[in-house]
Order: C-alpha cells, then structure tokens, then sequence
C-alpha cells in the first residue's frame, strides 16, 4: 500500500472512531429535555409517550374551561396531542421549621 492510501485510511478510520465516540456519549446522555433545564439539584423526568401509545384510542378529551380553549386556538398547543416528555426542575428550598427539604412547590402553597 503506498503511502497516500494508507493516510486516507487513517484519516477515514479516525473520522468513523469519532462518530462512534459521539454516537456512544449522545446515547448516554440525559434526555434533551433535562439537558435543556438550568443547574438544579434534582431532575423528575417523565416520557409520556409510551403511556399515549397503550392507552384507549376511544377516550373522549377532557373538557376544556374557555380561557384554555382559547388558549389552544390561539397558539396551537394541545398538551393531550404535543406533549411527549416532561422534565421537572427540583431546588432545595429552606423550610420554615428549620429542615432542609427538596421541593416542588413553594411553602407558602402549603401553608393556606
């Protein structure tokens, strides 16, 4: 083999390593939407999609209040058809009794 095809199949090899090493890091990465949400202590991460796949195709929608129905008309966001993965944002946030807690709702929710 002369020199300049054995550099052109080093160079190839070396290209087809890297998108191996790519390929394998993408797939052990969190899903896109928790990379997506800012530092926090703790991510809840939810794929509903399977859940939509297996449940009854002849459950009617729920009912919408007006203001949601607006809602959907004017941007076109229907949570029940788009929604397909949830990824939830966990802070430490003090707790009025002193302890540290991880929380997804603010205490003054819980205190009315």
């Amino acid at each position: 083999m002369n020199r300049r095809t054995r550099r052109t199949l080093l160079i190839v090899a070396g290209v087809i390593l890297l998108l191996a090493v790519a390929i394998f890091l993408r797939s052990k990465a969190p899903p896109e939407a928790a990379r997506l949400l800012p530092e926090s202590d703790g991510i809840l991460y939810v794929d509903i999609k399977p859940m939509r796949t297996f449940s009854p195709k002849n459950m009617k929608p729920p009912t919408r209040t007006p203001e949601f129905q607006q809602f959907v008309d004017a941007t076109g966001i229907d949570w029940e058809r788009d929604l397909d993965e949830v990824a939830i944002s966990l802070h430490r946030m003090p707790d009025p009794m002193g302890r540290t807690v991880l929380s997804l709702i603010p205490w003054s929710w819980w205190a009315n």
